[in-house]
């Protein structure tokens, strides 16, 4: 696998692809006039570095999560019950299990705390941590 940079004018995105045919095919996919270029060959983080990366995205998702809830006010049996509710979910952050974070938290109930919305957007920077490693 590869890292091509499509790019047009002053906008230019790095994408990864098996071949230069397939980067030229999405190039040409989002209209005329992009082009591709071949910037390095990918190569995947090792085991060792891929625990450090998830651990840290698990941080800044539980950091958002206490941040989020601090600004809506949320009270003392409030908190317990969200406590209760993501348990199983916090419990898979300390150990940097995203696909289990991800997993787990589709089948969260939303409330008035945790609205649809945070679930949306927890769910999509989930998805787009795991698709910028090939992992969903």
């Amino acid at each position: 696998m590869n890292i091509y940079k499509i790019y047009k004018n002053n906008w230019s995105v790095l994408k990864r692809f098996d071949t230069i045919e397939e980067a030229t095919a999405y190039a040409d996919s989002l209209g005329e006039g992009y082009s591709v270029e071949f910037v390095e060959e990918y190569t995947p983080p090792s085991v060792e570095e891929r625990l450090v990366l998830d651990l840290d995205f698990c941080t800044f998702l539980v950091d958002r999560f206490t941040l989020e809830n601090r600004e809506a006010g949320i009270t003392e049996p409030e908190a317990l019950a969200l406590l209760a509710k993501f348990k199983d979910i916090l419990s898979m952050c300390q150990v940097g299990a995203i696909n289990s974070v991800y997993l787990l938290l589709q089948n969260v109930d939303v409330d008035a705390i945790y609205t649809q919305a945070r679930k949306d957007k927890d769910l999509a920077d989930i998805e787009n941590y795991l698709n910028s490693y090939n992992l969903l």
